[in-house]
């Protein structure tokens, strides 16, 4: 499965104001996962899941963070309803690959992650 890249915003660029720009989902069959990937720079980011646009969605969707490599990581997971835009802030040593990526995979419970839910996410690295 390839991943799909989330464009990262950072507490610079929120100094002025801005249009933070979401990443859509691209998996449009039934329970079918996408992993989405970023590169921190800071010690905290905030992950966003964005379910509001969903119609037809009726279950929820899943959000897990691989565990990293680094001597704190942990896997992190939760659960995400419909119609709500949720917000996770995580320690990026957590989270975080040898490689510096980040690894986050959504999983609808029945549906599409885009047909369904018109899931769309964003990551913003805090200072």
């Amino acid at each position: 499965m390839t991943a799909t890249a989330v464009e990262l915003n950072t507490m610079s660029d929120l100094n002025n104001l801005k249009e933070l720009t979401w990443t859509a989902a691209t998996a449009d069959a039934d329970t079918l996962a996408e992993v989405f990937t970023f590169s921190p720079t800071g010690k905290r980011f905030l992950f966003l899941v964005d379910l509001t646009a969903g119609s037809t969605a009726e279950a929820g969707v899943t959000v897990a963070f691989s565990a990293g490599t680094l001597w704190a990581g942990q896997a992190i997971s939760g659960s995400a309803t419909n119609d709500k835009i949720y917000a996770i802030e995580v320690d990026t040593a957590r989270v975080k690959g040898a490689s510096g990526v980040v690894t986050v995979t959504l999983t609808p419970g029945a549906e599409k992650l885009l047909g369904d839910h018109a899931c769309q996410v964003m990551a913003i690295d805090l200072i």
